[in-house]
């Protein structure tokens, strides 16, 4: 499902296929296909200008040649009721509609149908539905998977209705007791770059550490404290913070659907705020993946980045900890909008193709300044001489060149390039210029990292996407320092992710 999400039917799967093994091995081929989940590479910045076969930005929820402005008509015609339901991101928000046709001369005018995803992946979500409650059968003869088998089956029946709310809200209360934690359903909007509005379907299949979970759980009440306390003006904070939100330390066995692209860190779902204003998110942290990324990738890209005075400081609880702040701080901030003063009523659809990759700075520098203030006010270890801390802001700017390799054209990717040179103009990094490395200036990196949270909670709270258009233009650059850190690693041959592999043992064989 996830791939015909993404290719269009009309696309010959087999003659592409036989068209890319004229350059490498079949065997090559089908490993980039699994990787990426279709044709295109995820981590590239030119799929969408390839002359041979550009990827749609709308991938295939939309026509492909669908204009934003077309989409826009679409909806302003609508009724009020009709507006939100084809706004929303879930697959039945596509009703059968039709786009009148671009004039062309001496041409026979074509139709350009809107489907419903809802009826056109009815097959694969009938399968899947059928799979989920053959699976919460057998944990029904299970002790302490009841809060589980109630999530499969209430997903079982939003797979046939698409109305997801009841099961969104029964998957943020499967219990601690849970060893098996599920998360299958449409939850994110990357796939759409068009509008950063359709969710494609993915699932996750993780086995619960329930002891490193309770430690974590702490910082699950101090939620509405860092929103207190944010770096904005007071009318851009939320009074009303769904707290005591589960936090899951997991490992990791299965993920599937839409994958491609960074493999995954933690998530903090649901993305649904008809959900999550009511009853809050759920955030999960993938440890065995986090740990694969840090040893395979982070660590090789230190040697080639960082000042060697501050190289040995990067560690992996540093590592961490910003991804768990990361994950807590997409639930801070503006996500709710006065439809009357912006004619819309969520940030989401107030930046529309912009939205995700403020977003994704947003969690990465309000994460890191939520971080710092955690340790400020003890709730993270930290030591006289400041060693945690340090390491932290060392760990947060070696990731930054881990992330930036996503591609300008992803959200990750983009977010952090706008992150480094916003705070290299500001002093908060330098770089060293005969060795080309960088280095964290301690006595400006706070200044730095607090002006650029108040301009992305300010621009969201605001809803200007002007202003996260002419930010991303300035800032979301490889500036030539960056970019000759970024030719070393290629040349060195450091890996941009990692691909999981996963093996089960049946009856004590590995399979």
């Amino acid at each position: 499902m996830q791939t015909e999400k993404t290719i269009s039917a009309d696309v010959d799967i087999s003659k592409e296929e036989k068209k890319a093994e004229s350059n490498v091995t079949r065997e090559q081929y089908l490993r980039f296909f699994d990787i990426n989940m279709g044709f295109w590479d995820h981590l590239s910045e030119h799929e969408h200008d390839r002359l041979d076969f550009p990827k749609p930005k709308g991938a295939n929820f939309y026509p492909k040649d669908m204009t934003i402005e077309e989409w826009d008509k679409y909806v302003s015609s609508l009724k009020e009721d009709e507006q939100a339901e084809a706004k929303a991101y879930h697959a039945k928000s596509h009703i059968n509609i039709f786009f009148p046709p671009k004039k062309k001369k001496k041409k026979k005018k074509k139709k350009k149908i809107l489907m419903n995803l809802f009826k056109m992946y009815k097959k694969w979500l009938e399968s899947a539905s059928v799979l989920l409650g053959e699976a919460a059968e057998v944990l029904n003869k299970k002790d302490k998977y009841e809060s589980l088998v109630k999530y499969l089956e209430s997903r079982c029946k939003a797979f046939l209705s698409n109305d997801y709310i009841a099961s969104d809200v029964d998957w943020l209360n499967i219990k601690e007791e849970s060893l098996i934690d599920a998360t299958i359903g449409p939850y994110e909007v990357y796939e759409d770059e068009l509008l950063n509005q359709k969710a494609a379907f993915k699932s996750c299949i993780c086995i619960r550490d329930a002891e490193s979970s309770r430690k974590l759980q702490l910082f699950a009440s101090k939620l509405q404290e860092l929103e207190n306390a944010l770096p904005c003006a007071d009318e851009l904070k939320n009074p009303h913070i769904v707290e005591g939100k589960p936090i899951v330390v997991v490992d990791q066995v299965m993920f599937g659907g839409e994958r491609g692209g960074p493999q995954t860190a933690a998530f903090n779902l649901p993305n649904d705020e008809r959900v999550t204003t009511k009853y809050g998110n759920k955030l999960v942290i993938l440890r065995n993946v986090q740990k694969a990324k840090f040893n395979k990738v982070l660590i090789p890209i230190c040697e080639l980045s960082l000042d060697p005075s501050q190289r040995t400081l990067v560690s992996f609880d540093s590592f961490f900890n910003h991804i768990l702040c990361h994950e807590m701080c997409h639930s801070l901030g503006p996500h709710q909008l006065n439809q009357t003063k912006y004619g819309v009523s969520t940030v989401r659809a107030a930046l529309g193709p912009n939205y995700s990759f403020i977003e994704e700075a947003k969690a990465d520098i309000v994460g890191l300044w939520a971080l710092l203030y955690l340790m400020k006010h003890g709730d993270f270890p930290n030591d006289k001489d400041n060693t945690q801390y340090k390491s932290v802001l060392i760990t947060y700017l070696a990731s930054m060149f881990r992330s930036i390799r996503f591609g300008l054209k992803e959200a990750h990717g983009k977010g952090t390039a706008l992150q480094l040179n916003w705070i290299v103009e500001k002093g908060g990094f330098v770089v060293d210029k005969e060795t080309g490395f960088f280095k964290v200036d301690f006595d400006k990196i706070e200044s730095s990292v607090q002006s650029l949270a108040n301009e992305v909670l300010t621009i969201q709270g605001t809803a200007n996407r002007d202003k996260a258009e002419v930010l991303a233009k300035k800032y979301a650059i490889n500036a030539p320092p960056t970019q000759k850190i970024l030719d070393a690693l290629l040349h060195k041959g450091v890996p941009v992710d990692i691909q999981p592999i996963y093996e089960w043992k049946v009856d004590g064989v590995v399979v």
